[in-house]
């Protein structure tokens, strides 16, 4: 499927959990997902856009990981170290020197 297909798709995925995440803030699995969803949105996007998104992905996977640092069989975890390996350095960067 071409990338500019998947789009309306993920941003209806990226609705319906943002959602789900406002009814059950508690649960990490809402989190989770919605950065997981918000990480394929930013590898569609380009420039600033996909680094603007790549950002929002790294808020929702760390707010996933203090509730269930588990979550999705440490996904959350794998996710978050691919995006620091994709993401530029720099000011642009979405990495941290603190732990999670």
């Amino acid at each position: 499927m071409h990338e500019h297909q998947q789009l309306p798709g993920l941003t209806a995925l990226a609705k319906q959990t943002k959602t789900l995440t406002k009814q059950y803030p508690l649960l990490g699995n809402c989190w989770a997902l919605q950065g997981m969803i918000k990480s394929q949105q930013a590898s569609l996007a380009s420039g600033l856009g996909g680094l603007r998104l790549a950002k929002q992905t790294k808020d929702m996977l760390q707010k996933a990981l203090p509730i269930n640092p588990y979550v999705f069989y440490n996904v959350a975890y794998a996710e978050l170290g691919w995006l620091y390996h994709l993401t530029p350095g720099g000011p642009f960067a979405s990495g941290s020197d603190k732990m999670v």
